[in-house]
């Protein structure tokens, strides 16, 4: 294999697929990027048996296929001096070289490199790039981190007529998009929210992203990038019953000032700290107070109708499900101030973030 290409088209590229390189012990071909070139394009592989991305550039050159430590690799080509790079395959090895640098990089075995197929079982859904970014970044972030129950940090897809609802919990907040996607109808799948924050970062710039959905896959098409994804097997949470449709008390608030407002206070929220809104119908405050460091109060700008209440909130879940809204104005609906509070855009529902409040004696 011979390949004289530009270095940063290469590079975009490398970087791209390296979030889905492995790192399993005692699998080294998970730790390489499979590079395939043929007389139409150059195709980037790496996966981690989980997550797989595939990245095919218009880079032409002699044929070959060759599988390199993917890490190192990219290193090594986002610091060459020129903006031409060679690499050439040599008796076990290959010559990365670029203006007077010249490495001679160790190759993997690439038949001991995972082929991970499309599925052929799918149904695909075609996606506005741009929204479904929104959505994913809007939603994904409330998956949870905890391992232990495996079907609470995935992404789930789910249709009803003409309408996709994607949906994420930690069991401490809920975030649910509503999409209208032509098709829809029937899908019901759980997405590693891993997977489903790469889609995000890379589907923003396509006109449109085909999801092909298989028993046990997703499938991202973007443009030159797919992401393949294994599906997280298990029931999710019956989320629909949570959302409540007619609150008796609102908040509504411009969201950069109650932002700002609430970041200065929550300095003080260390160690699982909570953050009080105290709801009055002369004014808004945010309180907090630390034990052994201090108390903050700030008095916020908004509009509140409802009986008197103190309700407690993890800062910075809070801050995240108001950041996600995409309007500036936001309202934030309560029941009291035990029960979940609903975060949403003036009159718009498409997107609804539940948020716990935090129990104190």
């Amino acid at each position: 294999m011979k390949l004289v290409c530009s270095r940063e088209e290469l590079s975009r590229g490398l970087q791209t697929v390296l979030r889905s390189v492995g790192a399993r012990a005692g699998i080294p071909a998970l730790s390489g990027v499979l590079i395939e070139l043929t007389d139409t394009d150059l195709t980037l592989t790496t996966t981690d048996l989980e997550l797989t991305t595939r990245v095919r550039l218009n880079l032409t050159g002699e044929a070959g296929k060759v599988l390199l430590p993917a890490r190192l690799l990219a290193e090594i080509v986002r610091s060459l001096p020129s903006e031409e790079v060679e690499l050439v395959t040599d008796n076990g090895s290959v010559r990365v070289a670029g203006g007077r640098a010249n490495f001679q990089i160790r190759s993997l075995a690439p038949e001991d490199f995972p082929r991970v197929e499309a599925a052929t079982d799918t149904r695909a859904l075609s996606v506005d790039g741009k929204l479904l970014a929104t959505a994913l970044g809007q939603v994904a972030p409330a998956a949870s981190r905890d391992e232990t129950r495996p079907v609470l940090t995935g992404v789930l897809f789910e249709g009803a007529g003409e309408e996709l609802r994607i949906v994420a919990t930690d069991s401490y907040r809920l975030g649910v998009r509503s999409l209208e996607v032509s098709g829809a109808a029937d899908t019901k799948v759980l997405v590693p929210a891993r997977a489903v924050l790469e889609v995000a970062r890379l589907s923003g710039g396509q006109s449109s992203v085909r999801i092909d959905i298989a028993s046990a896959q997703a499938g991202f098409h973007m443009g030159d990038v797919v992401i393949h994804s294994r599906l997280i097997e298990g029931e999710f949470p019956a989320y629909s019953q949570l959302l409540p449709t007619d609150l008796p008390a609102r908040l509504a608030v411009t969201k950069g000032p109650f932002l700002e407002s609430l970041k200065r206070v929550a300095v003080l929220a260390q160690d699982a700290t909570p953050v009080f809104l105290e709801l009055m119908g002369e004014g808004i405050r945010l309180t907090c107070h630390a034990q052994g460091l201090g108390e903050g109060a700030e008095e916020v700008e908004g509009s509140y109708t409802g009986e008197e209440m103190r309700v407690a909130f993890n800062a910075s879940y809070l801050e995240a499900g108001m950041t996600a809204v995409e309007s500036e104005e936001v309202e934030i609906e309560f029941t009291d101030s035990q029960r979940p509070a609903l975060v949403h855009a003036p009159g718009d529902r498409n997107f609804q973030y539940l948020l716990m409040p935090i129990r104190v004696s």
